[in-house]
């Protein structure tokens, strides 16, 4: 048990990952990096000038690092696996940082342990090198000293601008090596560049332009969640070393903020709304199979059972997807009930309470299958990846259709979120969107909104409901 006075684990503490996908051209950091540099070469024992512009590199790698996280908090933890793997093929862990300047890991721990030397930074050490979950294992942290924040001011370096570097314009495709670890792709000259996907780019860059010059922010956070809103650009992730799975929309703060601080978003220093497609994967679903949704289902596919709740039966549908029929998806929540890191309370509490066996699983999965008879055949356990394929399309859509009106809209997979005076514009867009696949559009979602809890008054000021 612990009381006031125990001292927090920084270990237990929510921390920011490393983060080297980003540059900028300031001179104030070049100025602090030349500051530096003669010192760190003095310990790494480096005389040679190619090895000293390593050095250097792998240096002013370090304070961009450093510097996005003061701008971000200035107490805030930085997770950092001192793993020898760490950041190599053989790196186990189902994160793998994008590393799109082909930085050497092994170079940035030296220079945060170098850092520690200089009392910069205080390293707390991992019990093992490795994390889970939302970076709560048990890898190293680092903490920024009082010294360190002196150096950031002293050169002014929390003012600068960075840019995020992206890989292959924003188009990253994953895929699994020998040792089945999930791996980003840094040549992408066995896939070329398909006429679609080179159209992407170009939405891309227009709709990343957009939001940079937007306003985007939380008016209050309800969580403790450590948000960063400087990164608000956005790519695309695909699986399987293809372009054809997943290709869903990240990057920008928003996509991972927690439900209970999205409804304090503004943008432009106006209150939003929240638009999304009702049960948009399992509409997808059966347009792709060629058949509609019987109409007493339509509105909410989801909604087929006084026994069961609503959440449960789009947990288990959703989830269907990602597994091998029956039997695979028994053995899915079989597991996730042993092994429970990244899942959500709510997921959890109904995992627990109603598919504890595999007795419950099958029952629920009757009643499934009773009003979507079409879901029995549902074998594959790439569909999801596909499934979110054809929902990042429309995505992209609604996102070029509002940024080609100028109005900012943030993505969060099939969720769509705009200051509340474009209502009209975005769910219009949405329902656009799916004229651009016909393949798709055999069975068009509902879309439902969730409101903002921002107002504005007639100062323009922002109140927030309690």
């Amino acid at each position: 048990m612990t009381n006031e006075n125990t001292p927090i684990d920084p270990l237990e503490e929510q921390s920011i990952f490393i983060d080297v996908s980003w540059n900028t051209e300031d001179e104030r950091l070049e100025n602090a990096v030349n500051s530096l540099l003669s010192d760190v070469l003095s310990i790494t024992k480096t005389k040679r000038i190619d090895g000293a512009s390593g050095w250097r590199r792998h240096l002013r790698a370090t304070l961009i690092i450093l510097i996005r996280t003061y701008q971000t908090d200035p107490n805030a933890l930085i997770a950092c696996p001192m793993s020898n793997n760490f950041g190599k093929q053989s790196y186990r862990p189902d994160y793998d940082p994008q590393n799109p300047q082909r930085y050497d890991f092994k170079k940035i721990q030296a220079i945060v342990k170098i850092f520690a030397d200089f009392e910069f930074l205080k390293l707390h050490i991992g019990k093992r090198d490795f994390f889970s979950g939302e970076y709560k294992g048990l890898c190293t942290r680092i903490e920024m000293t009082e010294a360190l924040h002196v150096f950031i001011q002293r050169f002014s370096l929390e003012g600068i601008e960075f840019e995020k570097v992206l890989i292959n314009g924003g188009m990253i495709v994953k895929y699994r090596n020998k040792r089945d670890t999930k791996k980003i792709k840094y040549d992408y000259s066995d896939l070329g560049e398909p006429k679609s996907i080179k159209q992407s780019k170009k939405i891309l860059t227009a709709y990343n332009n957009l939001i940079k010059r937007s306003d985007i922010k939380l008016e209050r956070q309800p969580s403790e969640q450590i948000v960063n809103l400087n990164n608000k650009i956005s790519f695309r992730t695909f699986s399987n070393n293809s372009y054809d799975y997943g290709g869903r929309f990240y990057g920008g703060w928003w996509t991972n903020c927690k439900r209970e601080n999205r409804r304090y978003i503004s943008i432009n220093n106006q209150s939003t709304i929240e638009s999304d497609y009702t049960a948009n994967h399992l509409c997808f679903y059966y347009s792709l199979n060629g058949e509609e949704i019987a109409d007493a289902l339509k509105k909410d596919p989801y909604s087929i059972s006084k026994v069961y709740p609503r959440s449960l039966i789009k947990l288990i549908i959703n989830r269907l997807f990602n597994c091998d029929g029956r039997r695979g998806i028994v053995n899915h929540f079989r597991e996730r009930l042993r092994f429970t890191n990244g899942e959500d309370e709510e997921n959890l509490y109904l995992m627990r309470h109603y598919l504890s066996t595999a007795i419950e699983v099958n029952r629920v999965l009757d009643v499934i299958f009773a009003s979507h008879p079409i879901l029995r055949k549902q074998r594959n356990n790439q569909q999801g990846l596909i499934l979110q394929n054809w929902d990042s399309k429309i995505a992209e859509q609604v996102l070029k259709l509002m940024t080609d009106l100028d109005i900012p809209c943030l993505c969060i997979h099939d969720s769509f979120i705009v200051s509340i005076e474009f209502e009209d514009e975005l769910k219009e867009a949405m329902r656009t969107a799916y004229s651009f696949y016909p393949d798709a559009s055999l069975n068009i979602p509902e879309i439902k909104d969730k409101k903002s809890k921002l107002t504005i008054n007639d100062k323009g000021i922002i109140d927030i409901e309690e």
